[in-house]
């Protein structure tokens, strides 16, 4: 499957994402919910895919290019998480 045809990556070329994204940078300060002295190479990286396309500020977490890398790095490897291999929903997160 070519990214062009993957709705999800049309999705993140939207006008619709880049408000979203934008939004999710101002509620988190412009900064790594990580480290927020990290505030260079931001990423908006969704938390959940429950409002794909109408996510809010809190479905989406901010993090600089180096500790995005490392939760997906981390992920796999917290195999006591219930929805490893899923994507979790919000209840699963809160």
């Amino acid at each position: 499957m070519s990214l062009d045809s993957n709705p999800y990556h049309a999705y993140l070329r939207s006008p619709e994402w880049k408000e979203r994204r934008i939004a999710a940078l101002r509620y988190w300060g412009y900064a790594c919910a990580l480290n927020a002295r990290h505030r260079g190479q931001l990423e908006v990286h969704h938390r959940c895919y429950d409002r794909l396309g109408a996510e809010t500020p809190t479905d989406v977490i901010v993090l600089c290019a180096r500790c995005h890398r490392l939760f997906h790095d981390l992920l796999p490897a917290v195999s006591a998480l219930p929805f490893i291999g899923t994507i979790p929903t919000n209840e699963q997160l809160n």
